[in-house]
């Protein structure tokens, strides 16, 4: 029987995911800002196994500026300079705010373990915009911060080792998400191989 095995027994039994990825991409680098896209999938880093369902929300940004997230210069600039497919899959979103932070919050509770790993790249920026979002619309944030793990740390910790992990960003962000899962995994079974 394997760690997670021994420590979390019930987990196997219900179908339900041990870890999330969660990717945004924004309208600017503070908490604060009007988020185009949330993706996210559940999966079990132990197996590799990747949830059948994702959860991918393209969202009203106008509507976000009106009711006072933010966007930057900055960041508008860098957007004109990333692909025609990344700018048409970012800004042509409809959903609101509110209704992609429900929906989310249910994919979580339907795929997930309460006690689930939630990662990011990075946390401090992709799940502190999320946590400000669900403060701002009076949504409780439903993952505990003890749980919260980051991408870009993970996979620092095996750079010294002779392998090469497959990293492409596109900047859209359902496609980043399984890009990362694939990555997290690979370093998963590179750590616990040793």
């Amino acid at each position: 029987m394997n760690n997670l095995e021994n420590n979390f027994p019930e987990r196997l039994r219900d179908g339900r995911f041990t870890d999330i990825m969660i990717d945004l991409e924004t309208l600017d680098t503070k908490d604060s800002t009007a988020i185009l896209t949330i993706a996210a999938q559940a999966f079990n880093i132990e197996t590799g196994e990747v949830c059948p369902v994702n959860f991918y929300a393209r969202l009203n940004y106008e509507r976000q500026i009106q009711e006072g997230r933010t966007i930057s210069v900055d960041t508008a600039l860098w957007w004109g300079q990333q692909s025609e497919e990344a700018r048409e899959e970012a800004f042509g979103g409809h959903m609101s705010l509110w209704e992609a932070l429900v929906n989310l919050r249910k994919y979580f509770e339907k795929h997930c373990y309460t006690d689930r790993h939630v990662w990011a790249k990075a946390p401090v920026f992709d799940l502190a915009t999320l946590k400000h979002a669900y403060n701002e619309n009076e949504q409780e944030v439903y993952w505990h911060y003890s749980n919260e793990r980051d991408v870009r740390t993970y996979m620092w910790s095996v750079q010294n080792l002779d392998v090469q992990l497959n990293w492409v960003k596109t900047h859209v962000s359902r496609e980043d998400v399984s890009n990362q899962i694939d990555a997290v995994c690979q370093v998963y079974q590179i750590i616990n191989s040793k």
